[in-house]
């Protein structure tokens, strides 16, 4: 078979689904015929198992998917993680220096396999509509949050990420941990393991 020996693996969005998360019906076509003929389909994103569960209505994902942005593999049929990188360390001396010297900063925490969130702003609110209110709890304090941490979302007005990223690049501790920037509003806080071309190769190694 054409595929055969091959393994796709996809980001979610802005790749895979439309704005309303729908998977487009070309994208179906395409991987049921990479699947015909002997290809294995997966996803990497930095979202929780469950949002990605969803997606299984319309197509068939043959292996653990990536999730947290390369943090964590995670096999959605049985439930189990075969492969993580959480946080270490004391995060905290990052997160209140930019709380207290950035206005308007919430946070998300992604933790069991939920999001936890901190902090009213827009963008916030905006995050928890997008996740169906499922698996997303509130917090008083963002330290309540259950350890181990899989990623740390700060999230701001897009005209205020720059001011953001650099206070957070100044900040002795950075250098123990990975960032990134996942959209005009995001910057994440992961494992400096934590991305998803590690997690590929961690995952075709793994299933060999």
């Amino acid at each position: 078979m054409k595929f055969d020996g091959f393994t796709l693996v996809s980001d979610i969005d802005g790749t895979l689904v439309d704005r309303d998360w729908n998977v487009t019906p070309q994208n179906i076509e395409a991987i049921r015929y990479f699947q015909k003929e002997g290809g294995k389909f997966t996803l990497a994103t930095g979202r929780i198992p469950w949002r990605v569960k969803q997606l299984q209505q319309n197509i068939r994902i043959d292996l653990p998917i990536i999730c947290y942005n390369g943090a964590c593999i995670y096999d959605l049929n049985n439930g189990q993680t075969w492969w993580q990188h959480m946080l270490e360390g004391d995060v905290t001396n990052i997160v209140d220096d930019v709380l207290d010297n950035v206005p308007g900063v919430g946070i998300q925490i992604y933790s069991n396999h939920r999001i936890y969130t901190y902090g009213r702003n827009p963008e916030i609110a905006h995050v928890t509509f997008l996740e169906d209110g499922i698996n997303v709890l509130e917090l008083k304090d963002y330290r309540d949050a259950p350890q181990p941490w899989a990623k740390l979302v700060f999230i701001v007005r897009a005209d205020r990420l720059q001011e953001l990223r650099k206070k957070v690049q100044r900040h002795p501790d950075c250098l123990n941990y990975a960032f990134m920037q996942s959209s005009p509003e995001y910057y994440e806080m992961l494992h400096q393991l934590a991305n998803k071309g590690n997690a590929m190769e961690t995952l075709m190694q793994l299933n060999h």
